[in-house]
């Protein structure tokens, strides 16, 4: 078990560095992180077995993992846009996503 968390531990470092590399080429980092987790899954180098992955422990981390990235994402790419383009995103946007949230309520049970 000890060995597995270190596995993983290395697999996440790895993942960063990938990032970071991925970034120097003007790519978002976020790249770099999905090349990490196909390189060091059990399909690539096998540093995360599937028994490991399988766990239940691995699970909940994962979804963790998975809400914090998502935050760090939506956040930078909101602001980012926003900050780029004003007020002519949010014009286009909130019609959009009113538009689509009505629209889809209208055709539930």
């Amino acid at each position: 078990m000890i060995m597995m968390l270190i596995r993983w531990i290395l697999a996440i470092v790895l993942a960063v560095l990938l990032g970071k590399l991925v970034s120097l080429l003007k790519l978002p980092s976020i790249l770099g992180w999905l090349l990490g987790g196909m390189i060091l899954a059990p399909c690539g180098f096998d540093l995360l077995t599937q028994s490991w992955m399988d766990s239940a422990v691995y699970d909940s981390a994962l979804n963790w993992m998975q809400t914090a990235v998502g935050l760090m994402l939506g956040s930078e790419l909101v602001w980012k846009k926003l900050k780029e383009n004003g007020k002519s995103l949010v014009i286009t946007t909130l019609p959009q996503s009113l538009g689509t949230f009505l629209l889809s309520q209208s055709f539930l049970p």
